[in-house]
């Protein structure tokens, strides 16, 4: 140890704590990060490439069973395991991070494109529903017309021929 300089265990002075002291000031420590877009982070070269590659690199690292579905928990539980991987095989590390990346993007994906389906399908029916039912009652409306104007008609008809029967019965008992 330099002269001059004292250490908790020299027995020279008393032991120094560095205990961090509060500050109410803003952190000063400026750092220049330069995020890489994601798409170019996508063309770096790694084991997995996209989705495809996703399933078979997991289960080769004992991180996923073959053909079981990718849920939340079971994405959570993926990234623990990883968080348990030798750091000496970093690209490996960085590799299994992709691949669950990988998996979330497509989960949203899927997300979105459900919430999407539904709404148009929901969006769909309602204006399908409204338009079939105008142009039902469009193309009714002439045809229930004309049966109530043939239906009056055959009415009258009918009190015609009653009124005719009546008017002939009553000369056929006259004349016997």
């Amino acid at each position: 140890m330099p002269p001059g300089k004292s250490n908790a265990t020299t027995g020279v002075g008393p032991p120094k704590t560095h205990l961090p002291t509060p500050t109410n000031a803003p952190d000063t420590h400026r750092t220049t990060c330069n995020p890489i877009p994601v798409k170019d982070i996508l063309a770096l070269p790694n084991d997995v490439m996209d989705t495809a590659d996703v399933e078979k690199f997991l289960a080769s690292k004992l991180l996923c069973l073959k053909d079981q579905p990718f849920t939340a928990t079971h994405l959570s539980t993926i990234l623990f395991h990883i968080t348990q991987m030798s750091l000496a095989t970093l690209t490996s590390v960085i590799a299994a991070i992709r691949a669950v990346a990988f998996l979330l993007q497509k989960q949203v994906i899927c997300e979105i494109t459900k919430t999407a389906a539904n709404t148009l399908a929901t969006s769909l029916t309602e204006s399908i529903s409204s338009c079939l039912i105008d142009h039902t009652i469009t193309a009714l409306a002439p045809h229930i017309a004309s049966i109530h104007v043939a239906s009056e008609a055959l009415s009258k008809t009918a009190q015609q021929v009653d009124e005719n029967l009546t008017t002939t019965l009553d000369k056929a008992e006259c004349l016997h």
